[in-house]
């Protein structure tokens, strides 16, 4: 065990933050199915500073099974520690000076009950992001780069999400997401994140006590950020299987998972400049479990 408290090879700074913060909300039921929510919070961070976020919720009940949402607001991330004190640290340095990244968002969602056993939501979205915390690159490096407030970024969306209880023993549920974000310092795809994500989910109550699940997850067309010069990520689909008991008999609980059935080559992108791994980041391959549990 080494002591690095009294050298310079410590990989943070000493430090201490206190964060104070303030919130009010109202409700206004203003006219018959509509209601307005108001809200503010006052976040006043002792090392990065003070932000303020306002946040709106106009609801309509258009009918008995369909209800209305308009929603505005604006949130915040400060800084963690190792953004703002890390030293030493020869891919990424700190900076005391960073300032909270702040997002706008303007979303209207829609729900519908079709009948006692279906439900669909779905939702449109706008944002945009200021003061993006990211590494810059260094020019006489090390650290490679340092964390930084730069750039801003935009992005559009929508989400659509189904369940359905078909009988007694059947549920199907199942969700859609598509958006695309902009850096608009580029004016190019903003990377990492994918532009559709389809993830569906069968639930079967079968026998006495007996559950069989099976989902399947299916991410495509993620784009590198500007200037990242390696391969795009390849599209990839995850089928897993789980059966287990409901209640269980004799008090015992027994549970049987594939996860990744087929073996799919699954990766997430590393960041780049700073982490920019060639191969990116490995998920985990095929994995089967069995557990049982016994309850007194």
């Amino acid at each position: 065990v080494t002591d690095f408290s009294d050298t310079s090879l410590k990989f943070l700074q000493p430090h201490r933050r206190q964060v104070h913060y303030a919130y009010a909300q109202d409700e206004w039921a203003f006219a018959r199915d509509w209601t307005l929510t108001t809200g503010v919070r006052v976040d006043n961070y002792s090392d990065s500073g003070r932000t303020t976020n306002p946040r709106l919720a106009l609801v309509w009940d258009a009918s008995y099974n369909v209800t209305a949402k308009l929603l505005l607001g604006r949130a915040f991330r400060a800084p963690s520690f190792t953004e703002q004190y890390s030293v030493n640290n020869p891919v990424l340095g700190g900076n005391p000076d960073l300032r909270p990244e702040t997002i706008q968002t303007l979303e209207t969602a829609i729900a519908w009950t079709v009948d006692a056993r279906t439900q669909m939501n779905l939702s449109l979205f706008r944002y945009a992001m200021q003061d993006i915390i990211r590494g810059v690159p260094n020019a006489a490096p090390p650290p490679a780069s340092t964390v930084q407030n730069t750039g801003s970024q935009t992005g559009h969306g929508l989400e659509l999400e189904i369940v359905s209880e078909l009988g007694r023993t059947l549920r199907l549920s199942g969700n859609y997401a598509y958006q695309r974000s902009v850096d608009r310092s580029t004016g190019q795809d903003a990377g990492y994140a994918p532009h559709h994500h389809l993830f569906a989910r069968a639930d079967w109550g079968f026998a006495n006590g007996w559950l069989a699940s099976t989902q399947l997850n299916w991410v495509a067309d993620r784009e590198r950020a500007s200037g990242d010069a390696r391969p795009p990520i390849a599209d990839f689909s995850t089928l897993d299987l789980a059966l287990h008991t409901i209640r269980g008999s004799n008090h015992w609980d027994i549970a049987f998972m594939v996860r990744n059935l087929f073996n799919a080559d699954v990766r997430e992108p590393s960041l780049a400049p700073g982490t920019a791994l060639p191969n990116d980041l490995p998920m985990a391959p095929r994995a089967v479990y069995l557990q049982a549990s016994y309850a007194l």
